[in-house]
């Protein structure tokens, strides 16, 4: 349901108003970037555009409504903002100041707070506005904002709002925000779309994102360019309309990312069973084994390496013919990669051990899909054949294969060069029945 919209049906009125936005695109931008918090903030309930101030901010805090009038300056001066320029009336008439123009939005039931945002700086008496609220309560920026609201006050003497708030209670409860140019505050705007589907889990081209955000200018420019007098409820934007328009532009991306976005996916198949771990904080090491077990009491040679041929495919094709398919057509894969090595002279003892550790750090990360192509650096120095394997299937086999690794990972560490004191290393381990035999079951799968 909406909050009430800020207008006074007794004294609304349109003149001045729905025309003079024409050009406003500074302070529809500005519009955006709190409807944008509509979808993130939970206090923030509504905004309003054009009703009591240039923008109108409803908030729930502490149980209660608290209504924020915004003023968006855009005129363009060499000079900043100062104290006496937010001070001065024109032609001389009491209650035309900036400062009286913002206390005198106060005169609705419920709190208030003040924000003025603008293209220009502020000078040195002014930048206490700037502090975030949430620093105010420090003692030098209380003392800060005592001082200014004394200097304010000084020019604009006996100055209430409607409601009895005084000139210091003002200056305690404005923000002033300087976030840059049009073109500034559009690309920042833009950025928070982008982040918005990354949580989401989704991708946005740029124009995509951009189109977006064409249509949510465009809600705050028509709410802006509503009548007071006859619309005023269209005025008004609520967190349940912003949550409607997000989810329903969320629905449209999916579909059309879909239809464009081709991604290949292949989940990770559990093959092997884990062994034992090892993290060493303290050194930055690690240690991760896994066992490929026995089946019917032979060890699963061949099943390993079928296994390890179905991850080939990315280790060997380009990313652009990948990109093109899903898990569904696996076997398609590895038939063309199969077509692929025919053509070159493989070393399959090397590819093995790529293919091997490829598939680890996909089953141990649940990595989906592999950043980087990965390589042996020790050829020869790859394999492991246990000696607990090579002794056939027992009841106790897993209790000795551990025994096993933690030797090996106690040895593997004794080798690490010093030179790797303060890099992080995480060692895998894999135990196998007879490394030959799997290299040439592995060739036979590719080729097959």
């Amino acid at each position: 349901m909406n909050i009430k919209p800020l207008v006074d049906p007794y004294a609304a009125s349109d003149a001045g108003g729905v025309k003079a936005r024409q050009g406003f695109t500074f302070q529809d931008h500005i519009a955006a970037s709190f409807l944008l918090d509509l979808l993130s903030d939970p206090m923030l309930l509504q905004v309003e555009c054009e009703t009591a101030d240039d923008i109108a901010l409803r908030w729930r805090r502490n149980g209660e409504g608290v209504s924020e009038y915004v003023q968006v300056k855009i005129t363009y001066r060499d000079s900043n903002w100062h104290l006496a320029e937010i001070c001065a009336r024109p032609e001389k008439r009491v209650g035309t100041s900036i400062v009286e123009n913002s206390m005198g939005t106060d005169k609705f039931p419920g709190d208030a707070l003040f924000r003025v945002v603008s293209i220009r700086g502020v000078n040195h008496t002014l930048r206490p506005l700037t502090i975030p609220r949430d620093r105010r309560f420090e003692p030098h920026v209380v003392d800060a904002l005592t001082k200014l609201g004394t200097q304010v006050s000084d020019k604009l003497k006996r100055v209430t709002s409607p409601n009895g708030k005084t000139v210091p209670e003002w200056v305690q409860r404005c923000l002033w925000e300087l976030p840059g140019e049009k073109q500034a505050v559009q690309q920042k705007n833009i950025n928070r779309i982008h982040r918005l589907f990354e949580n989401e889990g989704e991708a946005m081209f740029p124009s995509a994102a951009e189109t977006i955000y064409e249509g949510l200018v465009t809600i705050a420019r028509n709410a802006g360019d509503e009548s007071m007098v006859d619309h005023a409820t269209k005025k008004v934007i609520s967190k349940q309309a912003m949550t409607d328009w997000w989810n329903a532009t969320l629905r449209q991306s999916r579909r059309v990312n879909r239809a464009f976005l081709k991604v290949y996916q292949v989940p990770t198949p559990n093959f092997f069973t884990p062994l034992h771990y090892v993290e060493e904080p303290a050194i930055q090491r690690s240690l991760a084994s896994y066992d490929a077990e026995f089946d019917g009491g032979e060890w699963r040679n061949v099943e390993l390496a079928r296994y390890l041929a179905l991850w080939i495919p990315e280790l060997i094709l380009p990313p652009r013919v990948l990109a093109q398919c899903s898990h569904l057509q696996a076997h398609e894969l590895v038939a063309r990669t199969s077509q692929a090595l025919k053509d070159k002279s493989i070393d399959y003892e090397d590819l093995l051990s790529q293919a091997m550790l490829h598939a680890i750090l996909r089953h141990h990360y649940s990595s989906e899909p592999t950043l980087c192509k990965l390589h042996s650096v020790s050829p020869g120095q790859s394999d492991y054949d246990s000696s607990i394997l090579e002794a056939g299937f027992a009841a106790d086999y897993a209790e000795k294969l551990k025994t096993e690794v933690v030797d090996s990972y106690r040895e593997l560490k004794r080798k690490l060069s010093s030179r790797l004191a303060d890099i992080r290393v995480h060692v895998f381990l894999v135990p196998i029945y007879d490394s030959v035999q799997l290299a040439e079951n592995f060739k036979r799968s590719l080729e097959s």
